[in-house]
């Protein structure tokens, strides 16, 4: 899903630069530039959303901080 997002953010970018070149094609680029941030925010909160419940990944990022903490003492 975050990768289609990625995908239509990246066409939009382009067809909005393309426009953007030309004439009378700062509607496309403005609404471009509004929107990705939208975009980007929407895929942000999906994948916080997944990374909440998946307990694997939390259980991999405990034991890499408590990794972290340890090098930071000098264990």
């Amino acid at each position: 899903m975050t990768f289609a997002l990625a995908i239509l953010a990246d066409e939009a970018a382009g067809a909005a630069a393309e426009v953007g070149s030309k004439q009378g094609g700062w509607p496309l680029l403005l609404f471009a530039v509004v929107t990705m941030p939208i975009v980007a925010f929407l895929a942000w909160r999906l994948v916080q959303r997944q990374e909440r419940g998946d307990a694997t990944l939390e259980a991999k990022l405990k034991a890499d901080d408590e990794r972290a903490e340890r090098g930071r003492r000098g264990e």
